[in-house]
């Protein structure tokens, strides 16, 4: 389990990278939706203002192969940081004074379009129950 006092900590730093948003688990983190999350989940439309700050690593077997989509990481305060680099116009929510945060109706709407994929049944099931989940906080 990560420390909530270093992940604010890297939420806070990540806030300032012009053109990134926050995403998935850490998007509903950061709009109060739960509580905890093991990992941060950022989306960029370029890679270039981000690696200004940190060195990302390319990953390349994402999860969900879309068209111009890639999928990098890097590691602080022995916490997890996805990046994911696609351009998008995901709406978006403005939380504070920095952060901005896809909203949940983005965030039903990119599930929903990787159930199209060729994903396992498995996590089509899991992709389906978060869509579900995700409806009750609307």
């Amino acid at each position: 389990m990560s420390n909530i006092r270093d992940i604010l900590l890297i939420i806070q730093k990540l806030s300032s990278v012009s053109d990134l948003k926050f995403v998935g688990g850490t998007s509903l983190f950061i709009q109060g939706k739960v509580s905890t999350i093991n990992d941060i989940d950022v989306l960029v439309d370029d890679i270039r203002e981000i690696s200004k700050v940190y060195e990302i690593v390319l990953i390349e077997e994402p999860i969900y192969r879309f068209d111009k989509r890639r999928r990098g990481y890097f590691i602080q305060n022995n916490i997890m940081i996805d990046v994911f680099i696609q351009e998008n116009n995901e709406d978006t929510i403005l939380v504070g004074t920095q952060a901005i945060c896809s909203t949940i109706n983005a965030q039903i709407e990119f599930l929903e379009k990787t159930l199209s994929l060729n994903i396992s049944p498995e996590r089509k099931q899991n992709t389906i129950a978060k869509i579900n989940y995700l409806k009750t906080l609307e």
